[in-house]
């Protein structure tokens, strides 16, 4: 991990993040009342672009790959779920999208937006 006073808290956080982003994807879709225009595809790189920013903020650059990889098989593991349940459906697509957004994320990272939770504890967080 990052040398952060509260990284085990940012830990906590990720894991949170990743409880919401597996139930929103395996629970039953919620239709809205509303018309709204979003892309499913668009939810899905959102999604997996958040969790790798949120992770490295976390881990030291030198844990993206293997961070990447995790959340890659992810993607792939709830599309194989997805398969199983008879109110939701797999799209390789969707993977696909997931994808791009842990490649963009990471490439954030690298740009310098990896810092962000040292940041937010240097700059918002100090005593």
């Amino acid at each position: 991990m990052r040398p952060l006073r509260f990284g085990y808290w940012w830990l906590a956080g990720g894991i949170l993040l990743l409880a919401y982003v597996l139930y929103a994807t395996l629970a039953p879709a919620v239709r809205p009342t509303a018309i709204i225009l979003f892309n499913d595809k668009f939810a899905h790189f959102l999604a997996f672009a958040a969790l790798m920013a949120w992770f490295t903020g976390v881990f030291n650059p030198r844990l993206f790959p293997l961070v990447a990889i995790l959340l890659a098989a992810l993607g792939v593991g709830i599309e194989f779920l997805q398969a199983q349940l008879t109110y939701r459906t797999a799209e390789v697509a969707d993977a696909l999208f997931d994808f791009a957004g842990i490649v963009v994320a990471w490439i954030m990272a690298l740009a310098g937006l990896g810092r962000w939770a040292e940041l937010v504890e240097a700059r918002i967080l100090r005593r």
